[in-house]
């Protein structure tokens, strides 16, 4: 909303510019206005292909921010799954890494017993030795 704000100063310091109240709030709302109603005027012209229309310097403006906007919004999107790729990598690579330390603590579980098994029958052996 700031960068609205900032629109509306620039546009009422500008000596072309005939009203001399605008907020962020209504320049926001106006451009939103003029681009949905150039959208519907877009379809509508779409459908008589071949008929000659009249282009003005308007009209081409507009066309202009319309495909500008589309584009910021088809980078957005992108990005967006971008991101979530690379979450989604991020996280398969962590579940591969835990499960390779889950195998590894087994293998040193296993191990481990093994040792106190054999440690504990070399113990008795040592008693009974030793007894003897």
């Amino acid at each position: 909303m700031q960068h609205w704000d900032i629109l509306a100063v620039t546009l009422v310091a500008s000596p072309g510019f005939t009203r001399s109240k605008l907020s962020g709030k209504n320049a926001q709302s106006r451009m939103n206005q003029l681009v949905q109603t150039h959208r519907e005027t877009m379809k509508k012209v779409a459908l008589f292909s071949g008929v000659s229309e009249k282009i003005t310097e308007r009209y081409q403006l507009l066309d202009e921010l319309v495909e500008l906007l589309d584009d910021a919004t088809l980078a957005k999107e992108c990005k967006k799954k971008d991101e979530q790729k690379k979450r989604e990598q991020d996280e398969e690579a962590s579940l591969v890494a835990r499960r390779v330390a889950m195998e590894r603590l087994e293998q040193i579980s296993s191990i481990t017993e093994q040792g106190v098994q054999q440690h504990n029958l070399v113990r008795r052996h040592l008693r009974l030795f030793r007894s003897e």
